[in-house]
């Protein structure tokens, strides 16, 4: 079995490592491989809350769709919020 030499890299840190799982989630059920790093090393203790970045990373040649995937995904939960705010998730605030 040979070794997999594919580089990764970070496309999302958070101090929230459910955020970061939901994230993951979401980037594999459009067929990418994600991974989720570092989220014990923050929380040495139960009930403290996390303080070291989560990261999520993928492999290099899948970044730019992951990262473009996550900001629709932003995008989208900021409207969503907007609305229940009773704003207007198309206004952005210019005259």
């Amino acid at each position: 079995m040979s070794a997999d030499t594919r580089r990764t890299v970070v496309i999302a840190q958070t101090t929230d490592h459910a955020l970061a799982h939901i994230w993951r989630t979401a980037l594999e059920a459009e067929g990418i491989p994600a991974f989720v790093s570092g989220e014990f090393l923050g929380r040495p203790y139960a009930g403290i809350p996390q303080v070291a970045a989560v990261t999520v990373t993928v492999f290099e040649e899948d970044a730019e769709r992951a990262a473009a995937l996550l900001a629709t995904d932003v995008d989208e939960r900021s409207a969503e919020d907007e609305l229940r705010a009773g704003g207007d998730p198309t206004e952005d605030g210019r005259s």
